[in-house]
């Protein structure tokens, strides 16, 4: 199972970096917001299995807030101010999932009328079922940017990486097949 590999990976990471903090994994269904998790302290540890939240605590929405539970937790007199540089990924999904009864209605007789120099261009329903846009920023320092709940620096028109995919709903036929 990928979650409960990167799961182990976080349990790693934590013990080699004394990190206190609980740390959550969502997986499933995004709508779902399932977590698991995984929190050490010393040698011991705690397993949070199947955390479901309706709602996410209003500081860990932005990165103003992430990276304060961090300092929070990693402070520590004899290490000097830390020096955060985060890698940033935000993901755009729009879905057009509708279930259509019937296609689009096009008027025969505009159909009928069209010559040879102008034929129909388009499909009956919409050809697109979702489109999803990946924007990135590699690696930033925390103090460059401004991600609070009320204002963020991370437009994705500036974001130096992109990456798209859109997902076509299937036996969607064109209207040049009627000629």
């Amino acid at each position: 199972d990928e979650a409960q590999m990167i799961l182990s990976a976080i349990d790693i990471a934590t013990v080699n970096s004394e990190c206190t903090l609980p740390i959550f994994l969502q997986f499933g269904a995004p709508d779902r917001i399932f977590f698991i998790g995984s929190a050490q302290n010393g040698n011991i540890r705690t397993r949070f299995e199947t955390v479901h939240t309706h709602h996410a605590f209003s500081k860990h929405k932005c990165l103003s807030g992430l990276a304060d539970i961090f300092k929070e937790r990693l402070n520590d007199s004899t290490i000097p101010a830390l020096d955060i540089t985060v890698a940033i990924e935000l993901e755009y999904i729009i879905r057009n999932d509708f279930d259509y009864d019937n296609d689009l209605h096009i008027d025969e007789k505009y159909i009928k009328n069209l010559g040879a120099c102008s034929l129909p261009f388009s499909t009956r329903r919409d050809v697109v079922k979702e489109f999803r846009l990946l924007t990135g920023w590699p690696a930033l320092k925390q103090e460059a940017i401004t991600d609070t709940i009320n204002y963020s620096d991370l437009d994705p028109y500036a974001a130096p990486r992109w990456r798209a995919s859109v997902t076509f709903h299937k036996g969607v036929q064109g209207l040049l097949r009627m000629f």
